[in-house]
């Protein structure tokens, strides 16, 4: 793959950035010269922001209905319900979770020009120390299309990459993912194809006023111990803690 595809490339576990991976100038698109990606600036080499750098110099008509979430967030009002390996059943989990969405862009493929979050999530069973669930990837917004994306990596060995229709001053928002689709789908290992297939996924984001996002998601699995499909729900309430 060529320096300059692999730049573009939006949806990946990690780019290493430094060292004999830095960009090439030479591949860096005109438009980039104040780029932000991941919290880092493009001044011949790849530089770390000062904090709040990147949250304050968000614009709604570069990033669209994303603009809002900018930030990092907190929520104690999590509700995972899903199927539990240990008991064999439904089970309902309360959840805390922080969430960190920082901007970035623009990202240039051809014609095509992306604006983003980089974005990672941790949610914490009560009374735990370690995270029962994390994701790690973007939100991305294509103003001319429209489309409001989210590719994310679960360690569990699983990519989606979901997307819908926006207005650019939307306050709610759905995106949606399908197994089997070459746009909007969804990737497995080995084991959870068998084990557990999540064959379809859907998001919805309502963004608040007063500095408060909620979503609602819906996965759909089939369960080798389960007959049907399982539909596993995650909502919860994010408060601004910093942006």
């Amino acid at each position: 793959m060529s320096r300059r595809r692999r730049l573009g490339t939006i949806c990946s576990n990690a780019v290493s950035l430094t060292g004999r991976d830095a960009p090439d100038p030479s591949a860096i698109p005109e438009t980039t010269g104040n780029v932000l990606h991941a919290g880092l600036r493009w001044s011949g080499r790849f530089e770390p922001v000062e904090e709040g750098f990147a949250v304050e110099s968000v614009q709604a008509t570069e990033f669209g209905p994303l603009a809002a979430l900018a930030g990092e967030w907190e929520g104690d009002e999590g509700l995972d319900v899903a199927f539990s390996n240990a008991e064999g059943r439904i089970v309902e989990t309360p959840f805390r979770e922080r969430m960190s969405l920082k901007p970035f862009g623009p990202v240039a493929n051809g014609p095509q020009v992306l604006y983003g979050l980089d974005y990672r999530t941790a949610a914490w069973r009560a009374g735990e120390e370690n995270p029962f669930h994390t994701e790690v990837g973007y939100w991305l917004w294509d103003a001319v299309a429209g489309q409001v994306m989210r590719c994310f990596n679960v360690p569990r060995g699983q990519s989606v990459l979901a997307g819908g229709t926006a207005a650019p001053d939307a306050t709610a928002f759905t995106m949606r993912a399908e197994v089997d689709s070459e746009t909007y789908g969804i990737l497995s290992n080995l084991y959870l194809a068998k084990a557990a297939r999540t064959i379809g996924f859907e998001v919805t984001v309502t963004v608040r006023a007063d500095g408060v996002f909620a979503y609602s998601e819906k996965t759909l699995i089939t369960h080798a111990r389960w007959d049907g499909v399982i539909e596993h729900t995650d909502r919860n309430v994010l408060h601004r803690i910093v942006g």
